[in-house]
């Protein structure tokens, strides 16, 4: 087993800053011998559920985190200098109040970036997280590097009776002027004055050391800027990546780290096992949770429908199967689709869903969509008109799908495992297929280079109005079928 843990690593969660994928880190720490770590992003737990899920799967411990903003006031929409801090959760309870802090810096604090402040933190901190100082963004090491020993040392003693599981950081980076070295050295002093327990991390944004690069080409997409632009922001050293015991060894005895105290590295580097064994997460993916919806009973309609069909059960998951009954009725009345045939599949469709307990969840949708589509308000009354997507799948046969080979496929001889380039640009693995008959009204478009489309008549298409093309708009909208004319013009998208 490797005598040590990555506690400060960053996945591609931590937009264009990090290229390491969840399974990547994960793989990495099982094939050094490490007993887990934890994925620390910045300002979100995307990572969350992939991080738990496949940590279980490998017989790793996995420790959620975040790198969160910390400013002076999260709820002042002006530029105040970010600060960083680690927060990781000790167990069930720290992870609902991750999700918690996390929720607040986005709904909240969001300027830019997610962000927290002060007041945040003392109402949430306790003994379910775990706090750490980061790197020399935290208002300790800048308070360090600005020679201000005295502010560093208040900043200290907040975290520490802040949260009883504060651990000071140290890395092993290479930054100008020394400037890493003198913040470690004086977290040591500050670790043995306060009784304070030392980490080692290597703030990791890539798996290997010969991915530094790829991660610099990253930062350039992230600030716009060129690899040959001499101004071009990128991290100096390659010491950011999943790093072994040896490999922190031999990085604290290099680049001017030589100087600190051998007893601190050993400490700073064997508490970060103790750290990830005294962590006791588990994510519960057993259970659904979704949102309580509730059944609008001040609906008449949907009353009196209930007392017509003698539905006299007042449980209240069967009340709820029988609003979303309701509901799909009155659509399939308004597309005069009644007969039997319809009946009987909706009876099997509503069956099926309320048996797997996915009767909330397309309530649930029911209500955003009509929130998006102006039909209800919000809390103050106000009303909004969100554009929102088709909603189901109208592939007819012989559509062409494009493998991410760049093979062409018929949408009827695509096979399960295979992988398709999607609207996001990014390749996917197809895991079901289905196929229906359809009995809808399908138009044909053919374009002025002879490509068809076949589509059903609702399905949304991009495309330019003609009109409008001729007055420069050269933005394409989504239009259903049946809205387009000949001269129109049809994206390719």
């Amino acid at each position: 087993m490797d005598n040590f843990c990555n506690i400060h690593v960053h996945s591609y969660y931590s937009l264009l800053d990090s290229v390491s994928s969840p399974t990547n880190i994960i793989n990495r720490e099982k094939e050094l011998g490490q007993i887990g770590g934890a994925i620390t992003d910045h300002g979100n737990l995307f990572v969350g559920y992939k991080g738990a899920t496949y940590s279980k799967k490998q017989g790793q411990i996995y420790v959620p985190g975040t790198e969160f903003y910390v400013v002076d006031n999260m709820h002042e929409r002006t530029k105040q200098q970010r600060y960083h801090l680690i927060v990781l959760a000790k167990n069930n309870e720290g992870y609902k109040k991750l999700c918690y802090l996390n929720t607040k810096a986005a709904n909240e604090g969001f300027y830019y970036k997610t962000r927290i402040d002060c007041d945040l933190l003392d109402q949430v901190i306790d003994s379910n997280l775990i706090i750490t100082s980061a790197c020399v963004a935290n208002q300790i090491n800048q308070n360090i590097i600005n020679n201000n020993l005295f502010e560093a040392e208040k900043w200290v003693k907040y975290y520490k009776n802040l949260c009883p599981n504060f651990y000071l950081e140290i890395q092993p980076t290479i930054l100008e002027n020394n400037i890493q070295v003198k913040c470690n050295m004086e977290i040591i002093k500050f670790a043995r004055k306060f009784d304070l327990p030392l980490i080692a991390t290597t703030d990791s944004h890539y798996i290997n050391n010969d991915w530094a690069q790829t991660q610099e080409v990253a930062l350039c997409l992230q600030t716009k800027k060129k690899m040959n632009d001499p101004t071009h922001w990128k991290f100096a050293g390659d010491t950011y990546y999943i790093a072994s015991r040896d490999d922190m060894e031999r990085m604290f005895s290099e680049h001017g780290h030589e100087v600190l105290p051998k007893d601190a590295i050993k400490e700073a580097l064997d508490n970060t096992v103790d750290l990830v064994q005294s962590t006791n997460f588990s994510l519960n993916t057993d259970t659904v949770f979704l949102p309580d919806v509730p059944v609008y009973n001040e609906n008449k309609q949907f009353i009196n429908w209930r007392k017509l069909h003698q539905k006299n059960n007042n449980n209240k998951k069967e009340i709820k199967k029988d609003y979303l009954t309701y509901i799909c009725l009155k659509f399939l009345k308004e597309k005069k689709l009644t007969s039997k045939k319809y009946l009987d599949r909706l009876k099997y469709e509503i069956n099926t869903i309320y048996t797997m307990g996915w009767v909330d969840y397309f309530l649930i949708y029911y209500d955003i969509m009509n929130f998006c589509n102006g039909k209800t308000p919000d809390k103050n009354g106000k009303y909004y008109h969100i554009p929102v997507g088709a909603g189901r799948g109208c592939f007819l046969p012989n559509s062409k799908v494009k493998l991410f080979n760049n093979v062409i496929k018929k949408i009827q001889d695509i096979q399960i495992g295979d992988n398709v380039m999607c609207i996001d640009n990014k390749q996917h693995e197809v895991l079901y297929r289905y196929e229906y008959d359809c009995d809808e009204i399908i138009i044909n478009i053919t374009t002025d280079d002879n490509k068809e489309l076949h589509s059903t008549i609702d399905h949304k298409i991009y495309a330019i109005k003609k009109d409008d093309y001729i007055n420069g708009v050269r933005q394409p909208k989504l239009y259903e079928a049946n809205e387009l004319n000949e001269g129109d013009y049809v994206a390719e998208m």
